[in-house]
């Protein structure tokens, strides 16, 4: 068997480009949406037929992808004299939050 090698720019096992894995990794983590909400926009806006599995995939990758400069900013906030906050808090399907 002969396989020919990926276009550039193809991640092997990844269904999508990193463009709409950034849109799903905000649409899940900063806009909340579910993982049918995701399927469905992805559907009714996009025109992809995908599955809920390979979105939660997605959203596994992009995590790990944002672990590291996550930690690294974590780390440099530690060792800052000020950082201008708001201890206003704000509500998330009814747990309050704080920055």
């Amino acid at each position: 068997m002969h396989y020919a090698p990926l276009p550039e720019g193809v991640i092997d096992g990844q269904l999508c480009g990193p463009r709409l894995q950034a849109l799903l990794g905000y649409m899940k983590g900063h806009l909340g949406a579910s993982y049918t909400e995701l399927q469905q926009f992805c559907a009714d806006v996009l025109g992809l037929e995908v599955s809920r599995g390979m979105i939660c995939r997605t959203i596994v990758r992009v995590n790990q992808a944002l672990e590291a400069p996550y930690q690294e900013l974590e780390a440099h906030i530690r060792t800052e004299k000020s950082l201008h906050i708001d201890e206003s808090g704000w509500y998330d399907n009814g747990t309050q939050y704080w920055v």
